[in-house]
């Protein structure tokens, strides 16, 4: 499914972000075979939050310090980002969209947690956890 004005970020997440949470969860499940509720929620919470800011940190890593980016010119910062290749992609990942939905339950069924993120809305929350 296309993301907003091109596939570029929604194929980049539906390859890296399920792992990312699957892990982040993984490790939590080690430390607590039992977490509370809000740790859960926590979890999705900075493992999504996390994959959308290496995003953007990916794309200001293309260039120097703040203040060396103010005294280039358009044709030097034209010359990174359009270099055809890794820079290229990396910002094409910050021009394009996606959404995130993902509903996790617990092995008893008697939690249900929500995360949606973007315009693909599951409930009035962005995070919720149901119990």
């Amino acid at each position: 499914m296309p993301g907003h004005a091109g596939h570029e970020t929604a194929d980049y997440t539906v390859e890296n972000l399920p792992d990312l949470v699957k892990e982040a969860l993984s490790a939590v499940l080690e430390a607590d075979k039992e977490p509370a509720p809000s740790t859960i929620s926590e979890t999705l919470i900075k493992a999504i939050s996390s994959f959308d800011d290496d995003i953007g940190r990916a794309f200001l890593g293309l260039f120097p310090d703040q203040e060396a980016l103010a005294r280039m010119s358009d044709e030097e910062i034209k010359a990174i980002i359009n270099d055809g290749g890794s820079n290229a992609a990396i910002v094409v990942k910050c021009l394009r969209g996606t959404t995130v939905l993902i509903a996790i339950s617990d092995p008893a069924k008697a939690n249900l947690w929500v995360a949606s993120l973007g315009d693909c809305s599951a409930s009035t929350y962005p995070f919720v956890c149901v119990t």
